[in-house]
């Protein structure tokens, strides 16, 4: 009656069935990684139950994950953030950006520096990040209750520190970071110069693509949010 033999019919039913059996261990699993990281996208999600997956001779892959976790609602979801911005308009020097274009070829030959709040129950936090560019690893920060020299100083100290146990440390370093007072500051720039880093900056925030992207992960998926 419906164009279709018998056998197509059984057959398009235990397809079916076999789907609705996979979606639900998938499912279940990502239930779990969510207790303990209920933000993180899709992509992290793929990466932590591909084995899973494998042990189950489930073949699929990130696109069709993404249509599952959208089909039964468990796609992550932004959650915006509102905070004052980065002060440049000070008197101090503003360089140039020769970070712009270069990608690094090793660890500890360009640092991301930037600051991003932490929100808290009724006020912010500020973080000072600086990431190494090569192999994305934050290797110094600071957490203070506002925006003084003094946090992005003690993360550059830090990053300092561990970039003299790796065998690169005396080859060339160049700083990146945008054109906040912080990083102009006679301080900062000090602590550079006496590494002899070569001193980049940005004008806008798309042109530090690295800090940008740690930031918005750490807000987004790793830290709390007080709701």
């Amino acid at each position: 009656m419906f164009g279709k033999s018998r056998s197509a019919f059984y057959k398009a039913e235990d397809k079916t069935s076999y789907y609705n059996l996979e979606h639900a261990l998938i499912i279940g699993r990502v239930r779990e990684i969510r207790v303990d990281q209920p933000y993180i996208g899709t992509e992290k999600i793929y990466y932590l139950i591909k084995p899973f997956l494998e042990e189950h001779g489930i073949k699929m892959g990130r696109d069709k994950l993404d249509k599952v976790l959208k089909m039964y609602g468990l796609q992550s979801s932004c959650r915006k953030r509102k905070a004052g911005g980065t002060h440049s308009n000070h008197g101090y020097r503003k360089y140039l950006n020769p970070a712009k274009d270069k990608p690094p070829t090793r660890s500890n030959e360009l640092f991301a520096s930037d600051i991003t709040y932490v929100r808290r129950v009724n006020s912010f936090s500020c973080l000072s990040l600086i990431t190494d560019s090569y192999s994305h690893l934050i290797i110094g920060w600071y957490l203070s209750e506002n925006l003084s020299t003094d946090g992005p100083v003690r993360a550059l100290e830090m990053a300092l520190v561990s970039g003299r146990k790796d065998r690169a440390a005396k080859l060339p370093l160049m700083h990146h970071s945008d054109r906040g007072i912080q990083y102009c500051s006679r301080a900062y720039v000090g602590l550079l110069e006496k590494r002899n880093a070569t001193i980049s900056m940005s004008r806008a925030s798309y042109q530090n693509p690295v800090a940008e992207r740690i930031n918005g992960t750490l807000k987004s998926e790793l830290l709390p949010y007080p709701r």
